[in-house]
């Protein structure tokens, strides 16, 4: 093989240069998209209740479970009561 390549560089050269040819036009062609369209819906609510407690805030403000019957498809849905917000 190495013979090969010492008796007809100039094949071995063109042979190189078609490769580095092909794989430009490859890369070329290659469709990026560096923003690609999602779709993920969200629904982020905040209220702020000063001098309330976090655990008053949770309890009474940021309901999970009416929320859950209001929206059937949601698939996760969280709240965090800290003072003097909930989210």
């Amino acid at each position: 093989m190495s013979r090969f390549a010492i008796r007809t560089p100039y094949l071995i050269i063109v042979i190189c240069l078609v490769v580095v040819l092909v794989g430009i036009v490859a890369v070329a062609r290659m469709p990026v998209d560096l923003f690609p369209a999602m779709n993920i819906p969200v629904v982020a609510v905040a209220t702020f209740y000063p001098g309330m407690p976090p655990e008053q805030i949770e309890g009474n403000i940021t309901s999970t479970s009416s929320a859950s019957s209001r929206w059937p498809a949601a698939s996760n849905i969280w709240s965090r009561g800290r003072s003097p917000a909930s989210a």
